[in-house]
């Protein structure tokens, strides 16, 4: 059974997660991110079949399909897919940080400007703490570029039919 005797303290947590996850926040404290992650895969499987980028064409909506189907359906590649996937899980915790600390950062400094000067110390911590959750996320993009590299490499290989003509049905 858990422990209900601190209770009182529980909105303090609930609260805050509760934020950011029924809010917009998260998606955008990692949406360029993500656009960068989309955008470097969008552009490797057009880079793949040596056709001239046509971005207004060749959308990530229009490709994303073909590039999880072909992982899907090769061992290797759901290989590099579970990488994805702890990286992805890591990334996202750096974006929860990132809001949750943001929100108890406000909070903090809200506290000290009606007077409550031990407040300024915790709001320095949540900002320390947004920091270093923005750098996570940063490290973390770069990783799953470099994931989505390694993935398009054996794409290229194996699967270069099949993204022209994927490419070649979107040029119609």
């Amino acid at each position: 059974m858990p422990d209900f005797s601190k209770a009182e303290f529980l909105p303090s947590i609930i609260v805050p997660g509760a934020l950011d996850y029924i809010t917009p926040f998260r998606r955008w404290a990692n949406a360029t991110h993500h656009k960068k992650i989309s955008e470097s895969i969008r552009q490797g499987l057009v880079s793949i079949s040596g056709y001239p980028d046509q971005p207004e064409r060749y959308t990530w909506k229009n490709l994303r399909s073909l590039f999880f189907t072909l992982i899907d359906q090769d061992e290797s590649l759901k290989q590099k897919r579970s990488l994805a996937y702890a990286n992805g899980a890591v990334w996202s915790s750096c974006a929860d940080s990132t809001v949750i600390a943001l929100i108890f950062f406000l909070v903090a400094l809200a506290f000290y400007f009606i007077g409550l000067e031990e407040a300024f110390p915790a709001a320095m911590i949540f900002l320390i703490i947004v920091a270093v959750s923005i750098f996570g996320s940063i490290v973390c993009t770069k990783r799953q570029v470099e994931i989505a590299i390694e993935q398009l490499e054996i794409i290229g290989l194996k699967y270069r039919t099949s993204v022209e003509k994927r490419l070649n049905a979107l040029d119609q």
